[in-house]
């Protein structure tokens, strides 16, 4: 691992709309709000073959977890999803969207490439009394989902 980071990511278009800007405002801080993204991101030196990439999610309490592409423990604090990076990938990547169900406290994202730890993500959500949902909001929180993953090439 080269470095790593977790934040609040936004995703916008410039003026011209042809151009998606992605912003990453670094913090360990997460104010539950419908809004805000969350996501960690590793920079690594290019993979020669496919490595296995591993993260485990921990909540500080139960949640529901909706539709998940990973394993969820029996009392619903802990997920895990695992992919495959290709040779050259340089940067890994994934995000998280914010529901009212998810509960305040302190999370761990635990990222293993190659059943080696390269990040131990720790932040806290923490209540957002600006935030407004919307009234027709599924009933689960958004999960980990591994397929939304950059696993990109520079």
């Amino acid at each position: 691992m080269v470095t790593s980071i977790h934040g609040i990511k936004r995703t916008t278009f410039s003026p011209d709309l042809q151009t998606v800007v992605t912003t990453f405002t670094p913090t360990n801080e997460i104010p539950l709000n419908p809004t805000n993204v969350h996501s960690w991101m590793i920079k690594v030196e290019p993979f020669e073959k496919a490595v296995p990439v591993e993260a485990f999610f921990v909540l500080p309490k139960p949640a529901p977890w909706g539709r998940l592409s990973g394993l969820v423990s029996p009392d619903r604090t802990t997920a895990l999803t695992t992919f495959d990076a290709s040779a050259g990938t340089t940067y890994l990547s994934d995000s998280w969207g914010m529901h009212a169900n998810d509960p305040l406290g302190d999370y761990r994202i635990a990222v293993f490439i190659d059943r080696k730890l390269a990040a131990d993500f720790r932040f806290t959500v923490v209540a957002d009394p600006a935030a407004v949902w919307p009234t027709n909001a599924p009933e689960f929180r958004s999960a980990p989902s591994g397929k939304n993953s950059y696993r990109g090439k520079n």
